[in-house]
């Protein structure tokens, strides 16, 4: 005989490994959001949507510059002033690139 869906979903809460709060406290998703919420509102960008988007991809791609910008450089419209200095930074990284010296050649 199957149990009432009320049981399981009981059952389902008493099997979780951790509660929500301790799960949310672990990652540390207070702090994330909080910081967030303060870049977006210290900014104020007209597109605070796009805003969000860039600022989870950069804390997701911190260590590639390169990837985090041409990320960017996707989402952002073509007519843009942003497009236009995300090219710049794009082409500044690919510069910087070339110009530094090669780890450990003979």
């Amino acid at each position: 005989m199957a149990r009432p869906i009320a049981v399981q979903k009981v059952n389902q809460q008493v099997d979780k490994p951790e509660s929500d709060k301790v799960f949310l406290e672990k990652k540390n998703v207070k702090t994330i959001l909080t910081n967030l919420m303060d870049s977006l509102l210290h900014h104020q960008p007209k597109d605070p949507i796009n805003y969000i988007y860039c600022y989870f991809d950069n804390l997701y791609n911190q260590g590639d510059p390169l990837k985090v910008a041409y990320d960017r450089l996707k989402v952002i419209n073509h007519n843009s002033i942003m497009f236009d200095d995300c090219l710049l930074e794009i082409y500044q990284i690919f510069l910087d690139t070339a110009t530094s010296k090669p780890n450990d050649q003979k």
